[in-house]
């Protein structure tokens, strides 16, 4: 199969990051998307990303978390497959509504370019 349509996206002269595919390269989100720094994933520290291009969405599946239940879905990089994150569907509780239609994005699958690399991936 050959490779997909990719958006690349714009560091508005090194003045934002880009987060990339760490496999790949294929671009993901800038640093103006991350909501918040503040999230954990399956590896290890994530963010909360409000848009990602260039990805695809695995099956959708119910989790229990720790802060309620969610309807959920993979996200994967569009032209590698890597697993990069989920993304909220829907949530149970009315305080976690804000995350839905949001991306948690672990930073161990990521690369980035651009600015000062988001103090260099967070460690």
């Amino acid at each position: 199969m050959g490779l997909y349509y990719q958006d690349n996206l714009d560091d508005f002269g090194h003045r934002r990051t880009i987060f990339k595919c760490s496999d790949c390269y294929s671009h993901f989100f800038t640093s103006s998307d991350i909501i918040s720094d503040n999230f954990h994933g399956k590896n290890g520290t994530a963010y909360l990303v409000e848009k990602v291009v260039n990805v695809k969405r695995g099956p959708t599946e119910i989790r229990s978390m720790m802060t309620g239940e969610y309807t959920v879905c993979d996200t994967l990089c569009q032209q590698c497959g890597k697993y990069i994150g989920w993304e909220y569907l829907t949530a149970d509780e009315i305080s976690e509504k804000y995350k839905e239609g949001k991306h948690v994005i672990e930073v161990c699958g990521l690369g980035a370019s651009g600015m000062d690399k988001k103090k260099e991936l967070l460690f």
